[in-house]
């Protein structure tokens, strides 16, 4: 029969195998997200230099000509071009507010009972 200092001996032998491969693990993937973490933001400036240089040339070279030279798809210029500065338009509200002149002229909602 196993003694309780030999089944406590084992349980901690497998703990420290856990333990060990959990440490690995997380060690590994700190690394990794930040390498990631630096590649995305090389990536981004490499794209905002890529669409300075997309903006500064096209009054000597079109986007499709500059595609032709490079071997590149025109599509995926103007992609990385366009990238530079995500517009964000203002949503108008599809309801006027109560209190605007066009709201009195429509006048109450049908369905409210006075």
């Amino acid at each position: 029969m196993v003694t309780s200092d030999e089944i406590r001996q084992r349980v901690q032998e497998n703990d420290n195998k856990r333990s060990a491969r959990r440490a690995a693990a997380a060690q590994q993937a700190g690394q990794l997200v930040q390498r990631r973490t630096t590649l995305v933001e090389q990536l981004r400036e490499c794209d905002q230099t890529l669409a300075s240089v997309l903006d500064d040339a096209q009054d000597v070279i079109t986007v499709d000509e500059l595609a032709e030279f490079i071997d590149v798809k025109a599509a995926d210029l103007s992609q990385w071009r366009g990238d530079r500065k995500p517009t964000r338009r203002r949503r108008k509200s599809a309801v006027p507010p109560a209190s605007s002149p066009a709201a009195e002229a429509e006048g109450p909602p049908a369905d409210r009972v006075p």
